[in-house]
């Protein structure tokens, strides 16, 4: 398939989707809960929502004006990879192979989405010239950052492994994006993206679920807290979302965990 760039109509409509193509996704106007694998947040008008191929996710339309600007691509389409090779940057580093993940609204994305408005740029997606350069400003807005090399940025920044953990800590009850990690230290996505990789050793929102996990884990065996409570207290506002990613994560539903604290073999991952 080509790049395609196109608004949806959700309105108040909900579904469940899986796709054999990645997809970005940017709220335009109302709100769209989203659910996926790694999260449960809104999608509203500046936020941003990645879904990579395969990526099961639900919605639901909240407002008769929910609106979704939709970026549908392959990594392999010859647009991708040569707006890869005019910002020097990697598909990884460009965020274009991203796990499933949901933002916060970006004041600066919001802005840009006001300006290609007043442009009628969204009325003219079909004309190829148009489409291309909405969908190369977008990305550069929501992606690319400077190009400092990572080694001198880490050393520059106040990021750390023990940093890291303790800023995704205090926040594993907020919905938690590449963009709030790199507000937090200062570093542009890109680098935020490449410097928790070279810290953790994993993605960013792999990191931030086992973080999530860790303190399930611990409410699970240590208090006598509602699931429900627990999976709000980690970030997730459905307990259906939480479940699937316990389970994924730990081999177990969160219920089972539980009742069997104290066995053997039921452990997750170390960092």
């Amino acid at each position: 398939m080509q790049t395609s760039l196109h608004i949806n109509a959700i309105a108040q409509t909900s579904g469940e989707h899986v796709h054999d193509y990645q997809q970005l996704m940017i709220g335009l106007s109302g709100r769209m809960d989203c659910e996926l694998s790694t999260a449960s947040a809104p999608l509203m008008r500046g936020s941003v929502g990645f879904l990579p191929q395969g990526a099961r996710h639900r919605y639901a339309g909240r407002d008769a004006d929910c609106r979704v600007l939709v970026l549908d691509y392959h990594l392999d389409d010859p647009f991708i990879s040569a707006l890869c090779q005019a910002s020097g940057a990697s598909a990884e580093c460009l965020g274009l192979r991203a796990e499933a993940n949901l933002s916060r609204p970006s004041a600066a994305l919001i802005g840009l989405l006001d300006w290609n408005a007043a442009q009628g740029r969204f009325d003219r997606l079909q004309v190829p010239a148009v489409r291309n350069q909405l969908i190369a400003s977008l990305l550069t807005e929501i992606v690319v950052g400077d190009s400092l090399p990572m080694r001198e940025t880490l050393q520059r920044s106040r990021i750390s492994l023990e940093a890291l953990h303790a800023w995704v800590d205090a926040h594993l009850a907020e919905p938690i994006g590449v963009i709030d990690l790199a507000a937090a230290f200062c570093l542009s996505e890109s680098h935020s993206f490449v410097a928790v990789k070279t810290l953790a050793g994993c993605s960013p929102m792999q990191f931030v679920t086992r973080r999530r996990m860790r303190l399930a884990i611990e409410l699970l065996r240590g208090s006598s807290l509602r699931l429900e409570e627990i999976a709000l207290r980690v970030g997730y506002a459905e307990l259906s979302s939480f479940s699937k990613t316990f389970r994924r994560h730990v081999g177990v539903a969160p219920g089972s965990y539980r009742k069997e604290t104290g066995a053997t073999g039921v452990q997750i991952a170390s960092e």
